[in-house]
């Protein structure tokens, strides 16, 4: 398993680089959760209306003011994909499908809830997580993303959203605000003290250069294939170049699992 450890690198020297990063909705829809809920106005209520309720203590069938929906993530530029969300997606990839990585989140305590389209699409194994202790040497994914007292090499800004359609969609009893098929996303990632292999892995667990490029994100992807399908593009950039030296000097220890 950790049979090839890497040096750990100096967080603040070498070179840094920004690339841009841009995301496609490639089902019928996304979602992202907030964890809040809103109200969306549905038939403006007239004077009429308002006469109707306060003489018989009801409102007409078809002037219903709102209803509930679970909203989209958000920021103050409005719709978005935390740069959180897409570090932790890059993290736990490179975790289930390279073995020389140190954990996974099975790792001590494997779930009986854990989705069983997960487990077929991975094929998770239990591994051991390290702590950095001023030791010389750690697993690549570790030094790279980092972990408990060692600072990551790797930030992602928020992915904002830039053109598509936005719906309401029903389902499971509640409703969901989504992006449909074909929406976009763009934000960036910045990679410091970097080789061509780290920006690889990077590429790789986004799904670039790996099986048919889609990666699976948000609410009902392992439920539902019309929902949580996405592609990631790093544009004019030689992606390819980075794809091959991760997986030159990780030979042996990679996995292709193409996401469905």
């Amino acid at each position: 398993m950790l049979n090839h450890k890497v040096s750990v690198k100096d967080r603040n020297g070498g070179k840094t680089a920004s690339f841009k990063l841009e995301m496609s909705v490639m089902s019928d829809h996304l979602h992202v959760s907030s964890g809040k809920s809103q109200f969306e106005q549905v038939t403006a209520i007239n004077d009429s209306d308002v006469e109707m309720f306060l003489k018989t203590g009801s409102l007409p069938k078809e002037a219903h003011a709102a209803r509930e929906f679970v909203k989209f993530m958000q920021t103050t530029q409005g719709l978005a994909i935390p740069g959180g969300t897409v570090k932790g997606l890059v993290r736990s990839r490179l975790e289930l499908l390279v073995d020389c990585a140190c954990y996974t989140f099975l790792a001590t305590k494997p779930s009986r809830t854990v989705s069983r389209v997960y487990q077929s699409i991975f094929r998770p194994q239990r591994k051991f997580s390290e702590r950095f202790e001023d030791n010389s040497e750690m697993c690549f994914v570790c030094d790279l993303m980092g972990n408990m007292g060692l600072a990551s090499r790797v930030s992602f800004t928020d992915l904002t959203f830039q053109d598509g359609k936005v719906n309401l969609v029903p389902m499971t009893g509640s409703t969901y605000e989504t992006v449909e098929k074909g929406s976009k996303f763009l934000g960036s990632f910045t990679v410091r003290n970097y080789d061509d292999a780290d920006v690889g892995a990077i590429l790789f667990a986004l799904g670039i250069g790996r099986g048919n490029g889609i990666v699976l994100m948000g609410r009902f992807k392992f439920t539902n294939q019309s929902w949580g399908r996405v592609k990631f593009n790093v544009p004019n950039v030689d992606t390819g170049k980075y794809v091959k030296a991760f997986l030159e000097a990780h030979k042996g220890h990679v996995r292709v699992v193409e996401e469905r």
